[in-house]
């Protein structure tokens, strides 16, 4: 698990392509995770009386929504690491990341193209030594 944590929150070092895509099928789960607990969230406001000020509602409520803003803000640290360390194996700035997906439509086929399908630097870099490849 130290490892798993290490690739999802650590912006050192370098991560190789299968790396990369282990890592966004991880992140995938906890968006399937997000949209569950805030459908799950839904459900019980849709079938609870609003109406009443004093219900339990209110605070299950402040408890979903801080949930939810915390998943989605986890879920957008690790993706901004996991692309810095990409980028690192292919011997950039991290910060390329942060430029590029501001460009929706650009950024997104960037992502997938560069970071998921290119090689990486052979051999040890600026940013560290060479990740194992597969």
């Amino acid at each position: 698990m130290p490892a798993l944590i290490q690739l999802l929150f650590s912006f050192k070092g370098r991560i190789d392509r299968r790396q990369f895509w282990q890592a966004n099928a991880w992140l995938g789960l906890l968006l399937v995770g997000t949209a569950l607990g805030f459908g799950l969230w839904l459900m019980v406001y849709d079938a609870t009386d609003v109406h009443n000020p004093i219900s339990q509602l209110m605070v299950f409520e402040a408890f979903m929504n801080c949930l939810t803003l915390l998943l989605v803000c986890v879920n957008l640290w690790c993706i901004l690491a996991i692309a810095w360390k990409r980028l690192h194996d292919r011997n950039r700035h991290g910060a390329w990341s942060v430029a590029l997906v501001l460009i929706p439509p650009v950024g997104v086929i960037w992502w997938v193209i560069e970071l998921g399908t290119w090689k990486g630097t052979d051999g040890p870099n600026r940013y560290g030594p060479s990740p194992s490849r597969s």
